[in-house]
């Protein structure tokens, strides 16, 4: 009689300070990705992304957003389910969706 093989793992990536434009101040996780936001206002996503919210296919480390690029945001969560991201800046919320 063996152990069972575990249903899921976690599996830990170090992240690389230096592939951001500034100190990352605020990490925000659904359940297949994560998004960073930098002191600069800039965010940053990896993981799944099959509905191409935040950039194209699934990426394993952090990319630059383009969809959010051209704001300065100032925090973020993620929401519904933790299929959704949401974004912050002086004078708005903005929602988007880095994977289904």
């Amino acid at each position: 009689m063996g152990v069972p093989e575990p249903k899921s793992r976690v599996i830990l990536n170090k992240i690389d300070a230096a592939q951001f434009d500034s100190p990352v101040v605020q990490v925000a996780s659904g359940d297949f990705h994560t998004v960073f936001l930098t002191e600069s206002g800039k965010v940053y996503g990896c993981g799944k992304n099959t509905n191409l919210g935040i950039a194209s296919g699934s990426f394993e480390t952090p990319t630059l957003l383009p969809t959010l690029s051209h704001l300065v945001i100032t925090k973020l969560a993620c929401a519904i389910g933790c299929h959704h991201s949401l974004a912050l800046t002086s004078t708005c919320l903005h929602n988007f969706l880095p994977c289904r």
